[in-house]
This record gives structure tokens, C-alpha cells and sequence, in this order.
């Protein structure tokens, strides 16, 4: 499905002047994904675009989702259309903010801007807006919905804070985190590849209705660690270090799971036939004594 947010970048009756984060209530985003193209169209040239995504958290209280700075001048007169990169939500709203010259704006008929008179388009940046009534803005913006596609590549974080790396088809790559904060990395259909925490936090590695899910899950530090796999699980688990690790397969569970230090080891595996059904590359699985070594 496409996604469109916001409405369409034309010569409208009013203007929105520069220094203000201003984020139209008007269509808001039909789907989850990345907006991939924004359309603007300025009645004064504009310098110091920056272009995002706005939810509601409390009423009038928006926060920023994601936004990205749009190089150079957008020329006055005529519909501009620009490459962006910006996650969306469904039921985002988008906004801009600029430095200097004007948007072309509307000053009744319409659902009402959302406006402050400050900067408030950073990633995280929330705050407590006034109302435009009736306005809007000309500014819209397309994309793609997350889903049905296979994601390859990495997610890193370095620092604090909290990353996300989501696949809703198929996830092939990695995502680490190095410093104090939380990472995800979850796959929907089949999630190969590897999960990593370095410090102090948490780490998920997760993957449902999988047909197949094999790599490592490792925690060094103090913490704790899930790995999971609900059809076939092959791979290891370890925890170096105080506090907890967690290995479950719910079909066949092959390989091993170890603690070194302070703290709880679990290993489960139920309904397991091991060397029947196991689809794995490059695993030996050894059954002795109904137990799996």
C-alpha cells in the first residue's frame, strides 16, 4: 500500500511564516512505513527546511517521530518535490520548520494546524502547541508500507538511547547496540542473522511463525537475554557475566546454551525430533538418552 500524509502543495490563500514548527491535523498518515518523497510549495523562497512526522501523545502535547533536513533553497512559485527518508506511523501527522521565507498556507475550510512558535522537529522533541483553526499547509507527503518486502542490512546504535530493526517479511542482517539503552531486532516470517548488547541494558532477539531461525544471542555484562524460536531454533545462547539467560525452542532446539559466572541457565525443548525435521545448514545434532547434546 501506498502511503500519502498531509495535503497537496499548491497556491493557497495565506502564508506561514519562517521560525515556527507547524504540523498539519489534515490526512493524516494511511499507513506504517518510511515517507519517501515530500511535496512543498513555497510563496517566498525558503532556506533551512526541515520536514516530520508528529504523534500525539496528550491533546495538544505532539512529539517528533523522525524528521530529515531538506538541502538547499526551495524555490517560491511552483510545486517542489524532494527525496526524503522519514519513518511514519499510521495516524502520524506531518510537519515542517524553516529559517527563513514563507509556505504557502490556507486560512479556513480545513481540519487546523497545529503551531509553535519554536523548534520542535529534533526526533523526540515534544511539546505543547497552539491551534491554527481551519488552516493547512502546503505540504504532503508518499511512501512505502513496511511489510511484504526482505530487509537486508544493519541497524547500530553507539551511545544511549533505544534503536529499532523491524522486518515484517524477512529480516536478513544484524543489530547491535554498544552503550546503555534497549535495541530490537524482530522478524516476522524468518530472522536470520545476529543480535549483540555490549554494556549495560536489555536485547531481544525474536522471530514468529518462523519456518527456520538460527544464529547466536549473546550478552556480556550485567543484564539479561531472550533468544526464541517458535519452529525450528538452532544455534546457541550465552551469558558471560551476573544475571539471566533464557534459550527456548517450542519444535526442535539444536545446539547449546551456556553460563559462565553468577546466576540462572534455562534450556527447554519441547516436541523434539532431532535429525528428522531439522532444516538447519551446517548443525550436528545428537540425540542420547532423549536428552539433546
Amino acid at each position: 500500500m501506498a502511503i500519502d500524509i498531509g495535503l497537496p502543495a499548491e497556491d493557497r490563500n495565506s502564508l506561514m511564516v519562517a521560525g515556527w514548527t507547524a504540523i498539519s491535523k489534515d490526512n493524516p498518515a494511511n499507513a506504517s512505513g518510511t515517507i519517501t518523497s515530500i511535496e512543498i510549495w513555497a510563496a517566498i523562497d525558503i532556506e533551512g527546511l526541515r520536514v516530520g512526522t508528529f504523534y500525539t501523545t496528550n491533546g495538544d502535547t505532539l512529539k517528533c517521530r523522525d524528521s530529515e533536513t531538506i538541502p538547499g533553497t526551495i524555490t517560491a512559485g511552483s510545486k517542489i518535490t524532494k527525496a526524503i527518508s522519514i519513518a511514519v506511523e499510521a495516524g502520524d501527522y506531518i510537519g515542517c520548520y524553516f529559517t527563513a521565507g514563507k509556505l504557502e498556507r490556507s486560512s479556513a475550510g480545513y481540519a487546523g494546524v497545529w503551531s509553535i512558535s519554536s523548534e520542535q522537529i529534533d526526533p523526540d522533541d515534544e511539546a505543547v502547541y497552539g491551534t491554527w483553526a481551519g488552516d493547512t499547509l502546503s505540504l504532503y507527503g508518499t511512501g512505502t508500507e513496511v511489510g511484504g518486502e526482505t530487509h537486508y542490512g544493519a541497524a547500530t546504535l553507539s551511545g544511549v538511547g533505544t534503536l529499532a530493526g523491524i522486518g515484517r517479511g524477512i529480516f536478513v542482517g544484524k543489530s547491535t547496540l554498544s552503550g546503555t539503552g534497549t535495541l530490537s531486532s524482530v522478524g516476522r516470517l524468518i530472522a536470520v542473522g545476529k543480535a549483540a548488547l555490549s554494556g549495560i541494558g536489555s536485547l531481544t532477539a525474536a522471530g514468529t511463525i518462523e519456518a527456520i531461525k538460527y544464529g547466536a544471542a549473546t550478552l556480556s555484562g550485567v543484564g539479561s537475554l531472550a533468544a526464541k524460536g517458535v519452529g525450528i531454533f538452532a544455534g546457541k545462547a550465552t551469558l558471560t557475566g551476573a544475571g539471566s539467560l533464557v534459550a527456548v525452542g517450542r519444535g526442535i532446539f539444536a545446539g547449546s546454551a551456556t553460563l559462565a559466572g553468577t546466576g540462572t541457565l534455562a534450556v527447554i525443548g519441547s516436541i523434539v525430533a532431532v535429525g528428522i525435521q531439522d532444516k538447519s545448514p551446517g548443525m550436528a545434532a545428537k540425540l542420547v538418552a532423549r536428552k539433546l547434546i
